[in-house]
């Protein structure tokens, strides 16, 4: 695990893949070598994923950080696509989740498409009754 930590870290991606067989996050044999190759195309795709900082015009302290939704769904596909070829095992619960944010998204689109979920009052409103019950 310190090894795949260091690699992370490092981007040192024929070492992240040599970590994740040796952790047994794999379900079959898998050549280290493209599996690092892929890694790497994953976290340049997630380097190139361009987050823009939205100021609320009615705060200006306050500010959100906001990411193309279609480029994050793509990249959540390459993810699970590199893990299908390589047979890297996720927990269930992670495709679970996955699939439940993007049905969430897909019909959030389809019954309010104006919707903006992030700068909307409502869930502003219950991010600050979180706080004061926390």
């Amino acid at each position: 695990v310190q090894n795949f930590l260091l690699s992370v870290h490092t981007l040192d991606f024929e070492r992240m893949a040599r970590s994740l067989a040796l952790m047994g996050a794999t379900d079959q044999q898998v050549c280290v070598e493209s599996l690092g190759k892929d890694l790497q195309e994953l976290f340049e795709s997630l380097s190139d994923l361009d987050p823009k900082v939205m100021v609320d015009s009615e705060s200006p302290k306050r500010a959100v950080i906001v990411v193309d939704q279609i480029e994050a769904n793509r990249l959540l596909f390459d993810l699970l696509r590199l893990g299908e070829r390589h047979g890297l095992r996720f927990p269930r619960e992670f495709g679970m989740l996955l699939k439940q944010l993007l049905y969430f998204d897909r019909y959030a689109k389809i019954l309010a498409p104006e919707l903006d979920m992030i700068r909307d009052q409502r869930m502003t409103a219950l991010r600050e009754v979180g706080r004061v019950e926390a």
